[in-house]
């Protein structure tokens, strides 16, 4: 059970990375483990420590910055304006996002991990997240879609199938 746990928290934070509270506990069933091996590599736990130690810094500037807003909000709003003008003149406008080939902009990290934890609701992987399903079947699935949809939309406008869709639809 402790491995399975310390496996199920390691996955996590690779992912994601883990809050203090899940951090510490990971960090507590390792030491009870003691000679348990994580079940990643030491390169790949080396990535996830590394990761995880920019997940806190980040959480912790957030936080920071939280406090600081809330305390500079009982002085004056122009304080706070200032504040964060400053923060964006620091940290700059970030990336923009850059639209692919196809014209789709990619998804943040955050809403890609967002999308992982999604599950499908059809086909051979019904009810699995979209996170575990293999990548390259997901690329087939975007293929086959791409390659139907305009034919596909032709044949539902079609007055006929358009009338039949509209009585299944009410029934």
């Amino acid at each position: 059970m402790t491995n399975q746990k310390i496996h199920d928290l390691l996955m996590k934070r690779s992912r994601c990375g883990l809050d203090r509270k899940e951090t510490a506990e990971l960090e507590r069933l390792q030491t009870e483990a003691g000679s348990i091996k994580p079940a990643v590599s030491p390169e790949q736990l080396a990535k996830i420590k590394r990761r995880s130690a920019g997940v806190s810094e980040a959480a912790a500037m957030r936080e920071l910055c939280q406090e600081t807003i809330a305390r500079l909000s009982e002085q004056s709003l122009d304080a706070v304006a200032s504040f964060c003008e400053e923060m964006r003149e620091f940290f700059g406008p970030g990336p923009k996002p850059q639209k692919t080939e196809a014209g789709v902009i990619p998804m943040t990290d955050g809403e890609a991990r967002e999308f992982e934890r999604r599950r499908i609701e059809y086909g051979e992987f019904n009810g699995t997240e979209y996170g575990d399903i293999p990548k390259k079947r997901l690329d087939y699935y975007l293929r086959k879609a791409e390659e139907n949809a305009r034919e596909l939309a032709r044949y539902l406008t079609n007055e006929k199938v358009a009338e039949r869709l509209r009585q299944e639809l009410e029934e």
